[in-house]
């Protein structure tokens, strides 16, 4: 399809796994930094039964990070969590690899315990945290799943797009084609007509021929020769009818090259006008017109442009044509003494060029801005 991007495809191809991948380390990086200062606030919890020795450090540590761990909801959807504790030395507190020794010294002796337990926090505690999103897991299957989700929106939106945007070129090219077939069935039935009367003066001719051999025999060889010019006008329109058939058939088949040519001209146009006249609106139907003008009406109805963009004070206003307050006041600007320029004043003190076009094509422009 013309407008249909293979960028965007391969964009939306990419987007799931890349953005998945982008997503995990940023979770992990996230909830690392998060967990890892919320458990260094609980991990040692009320230190005062630590000092009394009342519980061990080991087994005060391993209770607050358990529960801790066990209020996480995202490890249930696949968030792995590994918690380490140990002092600056290097002694393990957390996972406690001695649970029964520190058992029996707290069931034994308290003081004992309460000593074990200040060496051990004099030295300084050092948490680390692992954290991992395993693939394949409840979470990173979600994350994948909503990326893929969103990829096949963007597609969809955009093929959509492109199918709309073929659809309103075809239709425009139907539009141009029908218009172009009403010209040339005009202009064919003006050659029927002209050929109907030719062969109506050729018949008159020869009356006149017989009528004049009985009065004279001298103007004989005069209606001869009118009869001949007739004839010879006759042949002439036939042959000039002929060769206009073949005119309108071969500009049939030309129609949808140029229509194309046409459509790609007007885009340029337009965004042309966008970015040259930041002050100026200008309507579908004042590109067009604008297309329609020779050369020499072109480069006039330009500089009305470039006048209406730089100061409009400077345009010379032959009339004001409508001024219903639905549509605002249209003005009308006459430039090369033949070429017809129609604005009006809108929102944001922006002028909109709302159609251009000759003295010959006047009334199309007056029924067009009368619709508006």
């Amino acid at each position: 399809m013309k407008y249909f991007s293979l960028k965007i495809l391969l964009l939306c191809i990419i987007i799931p796994p890349v953005f998945y991948i982008l997503t995990i380390q940023g979770l992990e990086k996230k909830f690392h930094q998060s967990y890892l200062n919320e458990i260094e606030t609980v991990y040692i919890g009320d230190p005062d039964p630590l000092l009394k020795g009342a519980v061990g450090l080991r087994e005060e540590v391993k209770t607050n990070i358990d529960k801790y761990l066990k209020g996480k909801v995202l490890t249930a959807w696949g968030m792995k969590i590994d918690v380490a504790v140990t002092t600056k030395n290097g002694t393990v507190i957390y996972p406690p690899f001695f649970e029964q020794d520190i058992g029996q010294i707290l069931s034994h002796d308290s003081m004992q315990t309460a000593k074990k337990n200040f060496e051990l926090m004099n030295q300084g505690l050092v948490v680390n945290v692992d954290l991992v999103i395993d693939n394949n897991t409840t979470l990173a299957n979600l994350i994948l799943t909503g990326y893929i989700i969103l990829s096949a929106l963007i597609l969809s939106f955009h093929y959509k797009n492109a199918t709309n945007l073929a659809k309103q070129e075809e239709d425009e090219q139907n539009r141009e084609l029908k218009q172009l077939k009403t010209v040339y069935d005009k202009n064919l039935n003006e050659l029927e007509q002209e050929k109907s009367i030719l062969v109506s003066e050729f018949e008159t001719a020869k009356i006149k021929l017989e009528s004049l051999k009985l009065k004279s025999s001298k103007n004989e060889e005069e209606m001869i020769h009118e009869i001949i010019d007739l004839e010879e006008k006759l042949k002439a329109n036939l042959d000039h009818q002929e060769e206009q058939n073949k005119n309108i058939e071969e500009l049939k088949k030309k129609t949808g090259l140029n229509q194309r040519k046409k459509t790609k001209y007007f885009h340029a146009l337009e965004k042309r006008f966008r970015a040259l006249y930041k002050n100026l609106v200008l309507n579908e139907r004042a590109i067009e017109g604008f297309i329609d003008l020779n050369d020499d009406l072109k480069i006039k109805s330009e500089e009305i442009i470039y006048q209406l963009n730089q100061n409009p004070k400077l345009v010379t206003v032959k009339r004001k044509v409508f001024g219903k307050k639905s549509m605002g006041k249209i003005f009308e600007v006459v430039f090369a003494y033949k070429g017809r320029l129609y604005f009006r004043n809108i929102k944001g003190n922006k002028i909109e060029v709302l159609a251009m076009g000759t003295k010959n094509t006047q009334s199309k422009e007056m029924a067009f801005l009368a619709g508006l």
